[in-house]
């Protein structure tokens, strides 16, 4: 969740920020939604044009669409469980390093430009945030 926040602040419909023409997350709102536009999109930021492609499919296989937030978390949990590049749901399981795994959900699953110690360390700050306001903190 720490990562979801950071990449789209939970908005299953936010475009990446491109200067000059999304200048900020609420700007996003008249995005038309293209596989291969090279627009990070959703709450995880999609952008590889494959990956894009597999969500639109999936939402019309289901019958909603690619904005829907439980289609996109659905789809999260398939790319995680299915998808050999991205499989790592029984590390995260496994685990109970909020550190160890938002930083192993960054780098394989988001893999985005920026992997600086900084992005890494706001994951991990959101991460904690979320974890203590579900009441689940030390």
């Amino acid at each position: 969740m720490g990562n979801f926040q950071q990449e789209s602040r939970f908005s299953p419909t936010n475009a990446q920020q491109i200067a000059g023409k999304y200048s900020k997350p609420d700007d996003s709102s008249d995005y038309v939604y293209r596989v291969n536009d090279s627009v990070g999109w959703g709450i995880a930021q999609w952008t590889e044009e494959s990956r894009k492609q597999n969500l639109l499919n999936y939402a019309i296989e289901k019958g909603t669409g690619v904005g829907d937030m439980n289609t996109q978390l659905e789809f999260v949990c398939k790319e995680l469980n299915e998808n050999s590049k991205y499989y790592m749901f029984d590390k995260i399981k496994q685990s109970d390093d909020i550190e160890k795994i938002t930083e192993m959900f960054m780098m394989r699953y988001e893999n985005p430009d920026d992997k600086s110690q900084a992005a890494i360390d706001a994951r991990i700050k959101n991460a904690k945030n979320i974890y203590s306001e579900l009441g689940q903190g030390q």
